[in-house]
């Protein structure tokens, strides 16, 4: 952990300790799926520090709203920005989007820190740790970016926070300069996702895209998990819809199950991208996966017996894996007649929404849609029964058997609602 401490103790100095504590950072759970592979991690560190001067851009970074997150979504974050802040203008402000310099100060500034980055590619070769030096490497870059534009009329918009490089940036820029307005945007899944497990937010704007995540957080903070200081906490629409939506009053008799495509990741969570892996369903027997095929099996049956519709719906990265590959899911011949490809708005369709684990739940409830969700498998990516808010925990179901009590009940309270 040479490298990792030295980073963090240059950019959070005596602080560096409490944002080198999550489990996420630490360990190699960072890194994304087996292939990620740390020779070729460190690799792309060293390219990404040397490289960075490509982005060099001589003129000046003249607005007022920032959005950062590790994927480039800034279009599609825009409509939900705007819909939710009102805001119509706003720039990227990671590293690939540009070092901004307007004055020989800055050039000056730009290229000190640049190579003063130098050093950790030296120290890089007696470090063996397995963790993500990727996501490191864009944390120093886009670092580097904020120092160049960072003022205190600044406002920051921070999505997916899973990522270590994101939750750093949210934490350097507050570090940085205390004036900025940080808006930290919880997406809708679970904080409890063992790769959200951050611990210390201090001076923000903590943002939900569920109301399912209030009682989380409550859960977090009063545990001691989650150093909230000076946060203010602030409910959003879901994170992908921007735009007023129009659901049915009246729950329809059937059962919506939402796929995950456990079959095709790894250890049933990870996507991967090895296309002979994918095409011999290498990963189809993992612990979701067999759990996935039981709660189908369960369902349509479940759906029979009672006189209910049956509906599957294919998770978007089950839809490329077809589109890009022709690999279907094991279940697609059995159930093929049951699928549905729907666009995004039909999963708020007022029926009974069941998954294994997906962000689905979160969304759907936004809507007071009932959705049931699985709870405490023994893997540590799925929600723990204990963070949920009572409100919901009536969702959250630990075994079939469970589910089939709670399916009752919800059929037996439509019977009598109708009567």
């Amino acid at each position: 952990m040479i490298l990792l401490d030295l980073i963090l103790r240059d950019k959070f100095k005596d602080e560096y300790q409490i944002y080198k504590k999550p489990y996420i950072i630490k360990v190699r759970t960072i890194m994304k799926g087996e292939n990620r592979f740390n020779f070729v991690n460190k690799l792309k560190f060293i390219y990404k520090i040397i490289s960075a001067v490509i982005y060099l851009r001589f003129k000046s970074y003249n607005c007022d709203y920032i959005y950062l997150e590790q994927d480039n979504n800034i279009k599609f974050r825009a409509k939900h920005m705007a819909y939710n802040f009102g805001i119509n203008s706003i720039r990227g402000g990671g590293y690939k989007e540009g070092f901004y310099i307007s004055s020989i100060y800055q050039f000056f500034i730009f290229f000190k820190k640049y190579f003063y980055n130098y050093k950790y590619i030296f120290l890089l070769f007696f470090d063996n740790t397995k963790i993500d030096w990727n996501d490191l490497a864009n944390f120093l870059n886009s670092a580097l970016a904020i120092d160049l534009q960072i003022n205190s009329n600044k406002s920051y918009f921070i999505y997916n926070l899973l990522n270590a490089n994101t939750y750093l940036l949210a934490n350097y820029i507050i570090a940085q300069n205390k004036k900025c307005n940080v808006y930290c945007i919880y997406s809708s899944c679970s904080s409890t996702y063992f790769n959200c497990r951050y611990d210390s937010f201090k001076n923000t704007n903590i943002c939900f895209c569920s109301k399912v995540l209030n009682g989380e957080f409550e859960y977090f903070i009063k545990k001691g998990w989650l150093r909230s200081c000076n946060n203010k906490f602030i409910n959003l629409s879901t994170d992908f819809i921007y735009y007023d939506i129009n659901i049915s009053k009246k729950i329809k008799r059937t059962i919506s199950f939402y796929s995950s495509g456990h079959w095709a990741r790894y250890m049933g969570l990870y996507q991967i991208f090895d296309k002979n892996k994918i095409k011999t369903y290498y990963y189809k027997d993992n612990l979701l996966s067999n759990i996935s095929n039981e709660l189908i099996n369960f369902l349509y049956n479940y759906s029979v017996k009672n006189g209910l519709k049956f509906k599957i719906h294919l998770h978007p990265y089950e839809k490329s894996l077809i589109k890009n590959y022709n690999v279907f899911p094991p279940y697609f011949e059995q159930y093929r007649q049951n699928i549905v490809d729907v666009n995004i708005d039909q999963i708020y369709d007022n029926d009974i929404g069941v998954t294994l684990g997906s962000s689905v739940f979160y969304d759907r409830h936004n809507y007071n849609l009932d959705t049931f969700m699985m709870c405490d498998i023994n893997c540590p990516a799925m929600p723990r029964l204990v963070y949920v808010s009572k409100e919901y925990r009536q969702f959250l179901y630990k075994d079939i058997s469970e589910l089939e009590y709670k399916l009752n009940q919800k059929l037996l309270s439509m019977d009598i609602s109708a009567s």
